[in-house]
Parts: C-alpha cells; structure tokens; sequence
C-alpha cells in the first residue's frame, strides 16, 4: 500500500486533532461531552507547554451520528495531512464505518466511546478504544439482573441501531445461559417518543425487570412513561444514558430516579481526575460520562507523538502496544487487537437529585417509583 508522501514530512509546527462526534441531531449531547473532555486535555498539554514544545489545536468536526456523513467526512480528514489524530468518531456505526478510511493513510485514531464489540475485530493497527465493550458490559448487566435482583419475567428492548442490538443480543445470550429466557424480546425504533402501548406490555406480561439497551433520548421516554404509568418494575440500560441529557429527556430527576445502568468504574472518583472536575466546575462544564474518556484519547494520542516525535500511524501504534500510559483514567495500556486492558464494568443508579453512583446494595439503593 503506498502512502501520502505527506505523512513522511518534516515534523508540523503545530499538531491538529479532529474530535468527530455528533453536535447536531438527538443524539447532540454525546459530541458536547466528548468535546468538553478534549478541550480540556487540549488546555492541560497546553499548560505543560504542549507537544514537544509546539502548540496543540483541536478541531470540532459534526457527524450528527449519521454513517453517510461521517464517511464523507472521514474521506476529507483523511487527505488532510493537517489533521494529525482522530478522535472520534462518537457512535458505534460511524466508528466502524470510517476506520479503515483513516487507516488507508497511516492515521491513528482513538475511539472514546464506541462500545461496539466489532469493532476491534479485525481492525485496523492504527485504532485504539479507549473504552470498554459491549460484551464486557453485558456480562455485568446479565449477572446483575439474575444474581442481584433474581428477575424472572425479563423483557429485553434495543434501539434499532447495531450497538444496541449487538448489547441486547449479548445479554440475552447471557442470561439463557444463566438459566432464563427473555419474556419479551423487541426493537425500538430510533427518536421514539410513545412507550405507552409497550407499558401495558409489561404489565400484561407481568415483566419483572426491563433492560433496553440504547441512547439517552429514547431510555429517558420510557423512564418516563413507567414513572407515570406507577409500574413497579425496575429499569436498567448502558453507558448510553451517563449524561445528563437523560434527566431532561426523561422528563426529570424523579423519572429518571432509581433507573440502572451499566459503566466502567467511575473516573470521578479517581485522583488523576480532580484536577479536571475542578476546571470543568469553573467554567460550568458537566464531568460525567464519557468526558473523561475522550480527555484521555487526546492524552494518549500526545503522549506517543511527544515520544516518537512523529505523526505516523504505523509508528505511533507500535509505541502504543509497547507502553503503558498514565492517563486521567489511570494507567492504561493496550491489547493486541487495540482495546484497552482492564475495562471492568459495574453498576449504576440515578437518584432523585439528579447524580448517579455506583450500586453497593441494589435492594437498599433502588428506591420506590410512586
């Protein structure tokens, strides 16, 4: 395969990293996190006097979650050869849509959100997940439903989107091999608004937990509607919906009180991380989610620039594999395939203030929806 002459040039006076996420669209929340955690590394590596002295920009770059736009937009940042490291892209379908158009030109991307467990199979050298996977997080989910609250009458629901599908289908694999089967197994449709109809279901089919697998815009409706139809059932979801945009869209705090959810450890509680809440409360940015996932995307594409003092892909990857990294994430380091080492997943629970923690008890910490 032959390279851009470009890509072996002198080193830039400046380094330029593309945070490509969605801004626009239902799903416009997740690129504003994700932003917010890069411009925050951006100002940190800034502070420390930049990559090997000179300056570091990062440049905004809307997908709007949309696979069609977020090829378009891979083919012009990859003959960009001032665009040194893909961050991005934020959703599941338009990361594995595009890596292998960055990979094409020897460069490196790192996906701080994209759960979807294809795609690091088979790919690219120059791709790394700074995240954890959907089959990783679908075991914690399984063993919580049938270990910790002992569900009987299951109903497993997925947004019709290949990341949550590919979740949904995890956990059922997991739980009939813990001994149950689903007693209802449907599709949602993306930007669903009237849960009021599958409400019923459950109570006809006299469900007993419900996990939908999806994005924080549909899993705050039917929060919603559950909280208002009085149903007594407990509801859990993913990483989707660590983000505040869950609370408006489920109507509130107290809709979306006592919902479950599954994610890594919580990097809030992590000392490397202190420093970065502390500038995010003074500008009034929100630190929850994956924003600590995507400050360390831009940590870890720095650190091996400043190293190897290149921006090739094929070099930058050899150094990734070789070396572990001290991270606002902790230290990381990376498998052969490109995921992350030790992405463990536990459980969450929002509360009627509005903030979400870590489950210890789910019996004590899972209120009652009147």
């Amino acid at each position: 395969m032959l390279l851009p002459c470009a890509l072996f040039a002198q080193p830039p006076q400046d380094y330029t990293f593309a945070v490509v996420a969605p801004f626009t669209g239902p799903y416009a929340a997740y690129g504003e996190q994700i932003l917010n955690g890069a411009l925050e590394a951006k100002q940190a590596i800034m502070q420390a006097g930049g990559i090997r002295g000179k300056p570091l920009k990062i440049v905004q770059v809307d997908d709007a979650c949309e696979v069609d736009k977020a090829k378009e937009i891979a083919m012009q940042l990859a003959k960009d050869n001032n665009i040194h490291a893909i961050i991005g892209h934020g959703c599941s379908t338009t990361t594995m849509a595009t890596r292998d158009i960055y990979a094409n030109v020897n460069k490196l991307m790192l996906v701080p959100t994209a759960t979807y467990t294809e795609i690091t199979h088979n790919s690219p050298r120059t791709l790394f997940r700074l995240c954890g996977r959907n089959d990783r997080q679908a075991q914690t989910i399984s063993n919580f439903m049938i270990d910790k609250l002992n569900s009987k009458k299951i109903a497993i629901l997925y947004l019709q989107d290949s990341y949550a599908k590919e979740l949904a289908d995890f956990v059922v694999e997991n739980i009939t091999a813990l001994g149950q089967v689903p007693s209802l197994y449907q599709s949602i449709p993306k930007t669903e608004t009237d849960f009021t109809m599958l409400v019923k279901k459950f109570k006809k089919l006299k469900i007993d937990v419900v996990f939908f697998a999806g994005f924080y815009p549909e899993v705050g409706k039917l929060a919603d509607a559950m909280y208002a139809s009085k149903i007594q059932v407990p509801l859990l979801s993913s990483e989707g919906i660590a983000i505040k945009a869950f609370l408006e869209a489920a109507g509130g705090k107290e809709a979306a009180s006592a919902v479950m959810m599954s994610f890594e450890k919580d990097p809030r509680q992590f000392n490397d991380s202190q420093a970065v809440i502390a500038s995010l409360m003074e500008k009034s940015k929100p630190y929850d989610g994956y924003t600590f996932y995507s400050y360390s995307a831009v940590e870890t594409a720095a650190q091996a620039i400043s190293a190897t003092e290149t921006t090739r892909g094929d070099i930058l990857s050899r150094w990734l594999h070789q070396n572990t990294l001290k991270t606002v994430l902790g230290h990381r380091s990376f498998a052969t395939n490109g995921d992350v080492n030790d992405a463990n997943y536990v459980m969450y629970i929002w509360n009627h203030l509005g903030e979400y923690s870590e489950i210890q008890d789910p019996f004590k910490d899972q209120p009652r929806r009147s």
